[in-house]
């Protein structure tokens, strides 16, 4: 085994990284060195794995996201009609245990039109993301008249 400081300090570190660690398993008293992501050392801390992204949408194209951080899985998004969109995984989302915010949900450019989004669970698979310009259903509402932020909490 080699001395600890004769490694290079670690720049940049990744999600997808590892770390050498122990695994015990209390039931044999046995002991494995392993390598482990980080991101799953990271997981074990947490008591819910998130979604965060900066989503946009225009014309009659699905949203657009820069994701700002992801511990749930791969989810992509679909324009289903005017104002209506989903977010859709492979069952990512538990029906009980998932929270679901979009921000902000509603901005005022005139106190007469205000721009409003809302996202609700649908299933397992899919979220519901609606955006409405006063009380009419509208494309180009997210992220066009403010910056829109869509956050998935999925907890264990």
């Amino acid at each position: 085994m080699a001395i600890q400081i004769s490694y290079p300090t670690a720049t940049n570190v990744t999600l997808s990284d590892r770390l050498l660690g122990t695994q015990y398993d209390p039931e044999t008293g046995s002991a494995i060195t392993k390598n482990f992501s980080i991101g799953s050392v990271v997981n074990l801390g947490s008591s819910y794995k998130s979604y965060v992204a900066k989503i946009v949408q225009s014309g009659e194209a699905a949203p657009t996201v820069t994701i700002m951080q992801n511990t749930i899985g791969n989810i992509s998004f679909e324009y289903a009609s005017t104002g209506l969109y989903y977010a859709v995984s492979e069952g990512l989302f538990t029906g009980d245990k998932t929270i679901v915010n979009i921000t902000p949900g509603f901005a005022y450019e005139s106190f007469d039109a205000p721009y409003i989004a809302y996202a609700l669970l649908g299933t397992t698979n899919r979220i519901s993301i609606s955006s409405f310009n006063g009380i009419v259903q509208s494309n180009n509402i997210l992220g066009e008249a403010f910056s829109t932020v869509i956050e998935i909490r999925v907890y264990n």
